[in-house]
């Protein structure tokens, strides 16, 4: 398969920004702090340490075979048929998360943008819009972000601080009330969205010259994580400080509602949904790349577009039938999702790393 693309470490740190904050930003803050209470912003601290371990395992894979994916070394680690199921499984994770990530697209667009536009007619947009940005190549992605990423993050800082106008600073306390189960409780979400999706980068790190070679690429990629970080923090607090700890915990989007709650809301709404509706399409268009550059490598199919296509309707028709409803989709991301993905995101990971280690 070809190896000819270039990305710059800026836009590759910027990738992981989009990447990370993606659909977050919207469905972390009110989870979390429904359990964690006013200390959820503790748990999302503790959840970014977990990150960084799993980026220096992935990177450290990717040094011990350069210029080879998660797919190609998984089977040179482990061998037939043990190989091959690891890379069925991590296909139908990044499948899985694929189709989530538009289900949450196609649900926030429908309620704060097109009530009454059909929801396939969302999906078949978002996934066209996404295939003209990808067949060009992913470092067309990559320059796109390069673009809005300083925007999109400007205006979240500005419009935080407008928020914060009306906040009551004294919601965060007392801190530890209830203990550290409800945190660690709360950081068990965050652990494994957004933070632990970054086994999806293990897919784009061989594909792209200056990335593979990159001597910097763990610094790069904990930068990326921390300014992620940084943003889901920044939309905790401020719906604690503005909405509250029972307010924000009822909102489907409490990120979202603080903004209405600002001086300048009804303004600046609008514009908040497409700068959000921005980090979701960044976000999918990885996925959407990885799982297309995957499984063509897995399957050995020299051209990746030419399977795009219909990966793109299949990933339509399965995104109608993930959830019945959008409290349906609160609930499974809750409650559901990081059980079933941490395995995934950690325990291949680091499956792989030891084996590796072992068979030195």
């Amino acid at each position: 398969m070809s190896n000819k693309q270039h990305i710059s470490e800026i836009a590759f740190t910027f990738l992981i920004i989009g990447f990370l904050i993606g659909t977050a930003i919207m469905l972390v803050p009110s989870a979390v702090i429904s359990d964690a209470k006013q200390d959820a912003w503790l748990s999302v601290l503790i959840a970014v340490f977990p990150s960084i371990i799993i980026v220096n395992v992935l990177i450290s894979l990717q040094r011990m075979f350069p210029g080879q994916s998660i797919i190609q070394y998984s089977v040179q680690i482990l061998g037939y048929p043990f190989g091959k199921i690891i890379n069925g499984l991590l296909l139908w994770f990044v499948l899985h998360l694929s189709v989530l990530v538009l289900r949450d697209a196609e649900d926030f667009v429908q309620l704060l943008l097109l009530p009454r536009t059909p929801p396939v007619l969302i999906a078949i947009v978002i996934v066209i819009v996404t295939f003209g940005a990808l067949i060009g190549g992913f470092e067309v992605l990559a320059r796109i972000t390069v673009l809005i990423m300083p925007i999109l993050l400007i205006f979240f800082l500005v419009l935080s601080f407008l928020s914060l106008l009306n906040a009551d600073f004294s919601r965060i306390t007392p801190i530890n009330e209830n203990g550290y189960i409800p945190i660690i409780r709360g950081a068990i979400e965050p652990v494994s969205f957004p933070f632990g999706e970054m086994i999806i980068f293990a897919f784009l790190f061989f594909n792209h010259q200056n990335i593979n070679k990159s001597r910097n690429l763990l610094l790069h990629a904990v930068f990326g994580i921390l300014v992620a970080f940084i943003v889901l923090e920044v939309g905790v607090l401020r719906s604690i400080f503005v909405l509250g700890v029972e307010s924000s915990g009822r909102y489907l989007f409490p990120v979202l509602g603080s903004t209405f709650m600002s001086l300048v809301g009804n303004i600046f709404a609008p514009i908040v949904t497409i700068n959000w509706f921005c980090f979701m399409f960044i976000k999918f268009a990885i996925c959407y790349y990885a799982f297309n550059w995957g499984l063509a490598n897995c399957l050995g199919i020299q051209n990746y577009r030419s399977i795009m296509i219909p990966i793109g309707i299949l990933i339509i028709a399965l995104s109608f039938f993930v959830y019945s409803n959008y409290v349906e989709e609160i609930s499974f991301a809750s409650e559901i999702w990081p059980y079933y993905a941490i395995p995934f995101e950690y325990g291949i990971p680091l499956l792989l790393w030891a084996a590796a280690k072992a068979r030195n």
